[in-house]
């Protein structure tokens, strides 16, 4: 629509300067008359024939006053003929008119052209309102998510010697302990799905209207474990990573590509992209804000990165 009115102003700003350049022609043919009629009559005065050939034309002027006014036309000084003067004085006129509608047709063409300023003006707002609603749709067609999680078990001790004294097998232990006990708490949220990469949790679902359930239960799981380790003198860190997608990508897609941040130095934080940003946004109660954590070399690409934190 607004394509449609910047065109025809542009018809019309076109037309308008064509009608300006017309008037301005006629207004430049006029004030030719004027000159050579002036000068007819001042050489006339001086017994001058110089302009001579400009007879039959005078004659035509002095007629077409006589034709207008119905009678000669006498002047003041009777060397000077009348009728050509009033022919001079009408010229005059029209030279002014035509100025005058010069004149109008820039002022309008100036209107037009704020108009036609306007209109894309416009015309760029609905074309970025249209790119934010096909973003908006894409966005939400997005109702998959997938979360990843991992828990790493440390033993509590004073220094690097002692810890390096604990045997393996009781941290391997430790940590099969804890994503044991992670998996039997968050597998009781309704609507989730569960697969593993070694000691890397998946959890992933079709309905993103969950998504805060699951970071809730998550990271209330998470906390419970750690108080009860810290007692067992073990320490636990975890490190996670959220995406979206939709129902034609494949879940090991949205895997590989989120799995890199999992190896940053990220601990107990959820870590996304920006096109998991855009999409929590669009929840209207959200439970979570998110900030930019930084940028981040990952498969040799340059990536900002960001990190989910529970709204106080």
């Amino acid at each position: 629509m607004a394509v449609g009115k910047v065109k025809n102003l542009n018809r019309i700003k076109k037309g308008v300067n064509i009608l300006s350049q017309i008037f301005m022609l006629f207004q430049i043919l006029f004030v030719i008359i004027v000159l050579l009629c002036s000068l007819f009559l001042f050489l006339g005065l001086l017994k001058n024939h110089a302009l001579d050939f400009l007879t039959p034309f005078i004659t035509f002027a002095k007629g077409f006053v006589h034709t207008v006014f119905g009678s000669s036309v006498k002047s003041s000084q009777p060397e000077i003929d009348g009728e050509v003067v009033l022919f001079i004085l009408i010229n005059i006129f029209l030279v002014f008119v035509f100025a005058q509608l010069k004149l109008a047709c820039k002022r309008y063409s100036e209107i037009v052209d704020k108009k036609i300023v306007e209109e894309r003006i416009k015309e760029e707002e609905s074309f970025n309102r249209e790119l934010e609603l096909e973003l908006e749709r894409n966005l939400l067609a997005q109702k998959n998510f997938l979360l990843i999680v991992r828990i790493k078990a440390k033993p509590i001790v004073r220094d690097s010697v002692r810890s390096a004294m604990v045997p393996k097998e009781e941290i391997e232990k430790a940590n099969n302990d804890v994503m044991a006990k992670f998996f039997a708490e968050i597998k009781t949220v309704p609507g989730l799905s569960f697969s593993k990469d070694n000691d890397i949790l998946l959890i992933s679902s079709n309905k993103f209207e969950i998504i805060d359930t699951a970071f809730m239960k998550v990271y209330e799981i998470i906390d419970t474990l750690k108080s009860d380790y810290r007692a067992q003198k073990i320490l636990l860190r975890s490190r996670m990573a959220v995406d979206v997608y939709k129902s034609n990508v494949s879940l090991k897609t949205v895997y590989e590509n989120i799995r890199p941040l999992i190896d940053l130095n990220a601990n107990n934080e959820i870590l996304c992209f920006g096109n998991f940003n855009n999409r929590y946004k669009l929840i209207q109660k959200p439970k979570y804000r998110i900030y930019i954590k930084g940028q981040y070399d990952i498969n040799d690409q340059s990536e900002t990165v960001w990190a989910l934190v529970k709204n106080v």
